[in-house]
């Protein structure tokens, strides 16, 4: 068993900031270092690591802790594995277990040997495809796979031989050992490798270690790929190709695509976060990796009939799991390979930019089956469209598909709105909503909270007051607050003051007027207090996109484009103020 004594000194021998360092570029000074969040996407800084008590926090997404869940989070690994990676780090062995059963040590000992067993397949396969045997590398050159590209992703290729077989038995491995690898299989009374004149495509799990293998053929045998069956240390629906890279490269949010080529393409020419489904369908657990890297997830599976049923497949799976999703659209090209061998990457950016929401893709797969000439068939596509709107969890994405459905259909929006929403829908949805001001005072852990803008400024002025009389206090709120988050220029002039100490006195000299109104707080009310001005903001900037949305026409491309811009801006906004 691993005791307690055991953690802590994995945790006294190893760094927290040498550990984060190598996946977040860090900034400060003993006490305390910042960055941007490696867990959710910001423009400012909001991640602190104290090298002192050794801790991490994100005051945007809210997670936080020690190295071992700093590793768990961003490796997408157990508490134990975790364990391992930084013990691994710090040069400190693995315990050896006394008190597991003689089976349990049995599939452990197996488990090694097999993926020892994927490792020398995968450098056999490496040298075989830069030998060039039976013209491979001559084959992946003519799919314009860089060298880089192709050491990159460990490619490599399957001869005809029996060499890898022989050369593992030669190390000691027995025939019961190949065939569990799911290498070799078992005819009649001899041992055959599975994979043979294939291009050979290592699959990784998280960890980087290769646990399976895809392989295609290079001439117009059948079947074209042929994939590992499940082992002992793989199972297809748990595991996404190229994850292993993409999870180190998340500049955007994840691409999932259908095929190895697609992955590879994509990443040769800098999307490089696009992952595969080891399969046409998306499952539960895939989906559930993707969710520990980002909330958005850019669909681009073929485009042919499986495609389209894979699709739709997968947004059902993403929204199961709160992942929101988006449809790229390369046609006439069959998919993202194909498209980028024969298109710049700049039109590649386009297609991303002109991406669909996933309720527009529903409907428009829905619409093809009916011709909206016929008054019978508008009717029905309306009903159904209205059936999948209801559904659906997106305020601003219904609103803006019931828009863009009275235009193609010529049909009322509230003829439209009245279906989807019965008697709860009101006109008034589709209006710009003006600001409401009140008078209203409301009271919060004895803190007076105004409302109206006048007196707002003095809940701003006594939150600054505090701040300048405890200026030790600003490097911690500032990774929280940005001047930004003030409603008031003055406020925001004076809280960009006191990034320079030095400047704290002048502040002092402006709260000594009595131009400025304020309350004294206490320090048990700032943390409070800063959660309030921080929830304003968001919902500021919330209500701002949503007037700006009210004005877009769904029928015009670019208003199109924004308006799925404001729909993700208010997801994401509306998630973190749901956090705070």
């Amino acid at each position: 068993m691993i005791d307690d004594n055991f953690i802590e000194d994995v945790k006294a021998r190893i760094n927290i900031l040498d550990i984060i360092s190598s996946y977040v570029e860090l900034k400060g000074n003993a006490e305390s270092y910042k960055g941007l969040c490696p867990f959710h996407n910001e423009k400012s800084p909001s991640f602190m690591v104290n090298e002192k008590k050794q801790i991490f926090k994100c005051f945007g997404c809210g997670e936080g802790g020690d190295a071992i869940a700093f590793i768990m989070k961003k490796e997408n690994l157990d508490f134990m594995d975790a364990l391992k990676v930084l013990a691994e780090k710090a040069n400190i062995p693995w315990p050896e277990d006394k008190t597991i059963t003689l089976q349990q040590r049995q599939t452990a000992e197996l488990r090694e040997k097999l993926l020892q067993i994927h490792l020398i397949a995968a450098r056999y396969y490496f040298q075989m495809l830069w030998n060039n045997v039976d013209k491979s590398l001559d084959y992946i050159k003519r799919r314009n796979l860089s060298d880089k590209t192709i050491k990159k992703f460990g490619l490599g290729y399957a001869p005809r031989s029996t060499a890898l077989r022989e050369h593992l038995l030669s190390k000691g491995y027995i025939e019961k050992e190949l065939i569990e690898s799911g290498l070799f299989v078992s005819r009649g009374t001899q041992i055959k490798d599975r994979f043979f004149g294939r291009i050979m495509f290592p699959i990784f799990d998280i960890r980087g270690r290769v646990i399976a293998f895809g392989g295609r053929v290079i001439d117009s045998s059948l079947p074209k790929y042929l994939n590992s069956s499940d082992t002992l240390i793989f199972h297809k629906k748990n595991h996404l190709y190229g994850l292993n890279i993409a999870k180190n490269n998340l500049t955007r949010d994840i691409f999932l695509v259908e095929g190895y080529m697609d992955v590879i393409a994509m990443h040769q020419y800098g999307f490089s976060s696009a992952v595969a489904s080891l399969g046409t369908s998306l499952t539960e657990q895939q989906a559930q990796s993707i969710k520990k890297y980002c909330n958005n997830v850019y669909l681009a599976y073929d485009n042919d009939e499986a495609g389209i049923k894979a699709t739709l497949r997968g947004i059902d799976i993403l929204k199961i799991n709160e992942l929101s999703a988006f449809v790229l659209d390369f046609s006439p090209w069959n998919d993202p390979d194909e498209y980028l061998s024969n298109n710049s990457t700049e039109e590649f950016e386009k297609i991303i930019s002109n991406s669909k929401s996933s309720l527009q893709f529903q409907i428009e797969q829905i619409q093809k089956k009916y011709s909206l000439d016929m008054e019978k068939d508008k009717i029905t596509f309306i009903k159904e469209a209205s059936f999948v709107l209801k559904k659906h969890s997106s305020p601003v994405e219904i609103e803006t598909e019931i828009i863009r459905l009275s235009d193609i259909t010529g049909l009322s929006i509230k003829s439209i709105g009245s279906e989807v929403y019965g008697k709860y829908f009101s006109p008034k949805q589709f209006e710009v909503q003006g600001m409401k001001k009140s008078n209203k005072v409301t009271e919060k852990n004895d803190i007076k909270i105004h409302k109206d803008e006048e007196a707002w400024l003095i809940t701003e002025f006594s939150f600054l007051n505090y701040l300048v009389n405890h200026i030790s206090e600003y490097d911690v709120i500032k990774n929280m607050l940005s001047k930004e988050d003030f409603s008031n220029e003055e406020s925001r002039e004076i809280f960009d003051m006191l990034s320079d100490k030095n400047l704290s006195d002048v502040v002092k000299e402006k709260f000594r007027g009595k131009n400025i109104k304020y309350e004294v707080i206490s320090s048990e009310q700032i943390y409070n207090l800063m959660l309030i001005i921080k929830k304003n903001s968001l919902k500021m900037k919330i209500n701002h996109l949503l007037e700006e949305q009210m004005k877009l026409d769904s029928s015009n491309e670019k208003d199109q484009r924004r308006l799925i811009e404001i729909g993700m801006s208010v997801m994401e906004f509306t998630k973190e103020l749901d956090n705070l």
